[in-house]
C-alpha cells in the first residue's frame, strides 16, 4: 500500500513537472512581446528617448535589454 501511494506521488510529481515546460516558464519572452502592439511596448519604454521611429523588432529587444 505505501508503495503504490509512493509510485503515484511519484508520476503526480513527473507530471507536474511536465506541464510547467508546456504551460510557459520555458517559453521565449520574444513570442510573448511580439503579439503586443507597438503602442503598447512603448508603454513599457516610458522615460526611455528615441523610440518613436524604432520598429517592433527593435522596440521587442528594447524591452527585453531593460528588463
Amino acid at each position: 500500500m505505501l508503495l503504490i501511494m509512493v509510485f503515484l506521488a511519484f508520476l503526480d510529481a513527473v507530471r507536474d513537472l511536465t506541464s510547467i515546460y508546456h504551460n510557459g516558464i520555458m517559453k521565449d519572452p520574444r513570442d510573448f512581446l511580439k503579439h503586443k502592439t507597438n503602442s503598447e511596448l512603448r508603454t513599457m519604454l516610458k522615460g526611455v528617448k528615441r523610440i518613436s521611429n524604432l520598429k517592433k523588432e527593435e522596440l521587442v529587444e528594447m524591452v527585453i535589454s531593460y528588463s
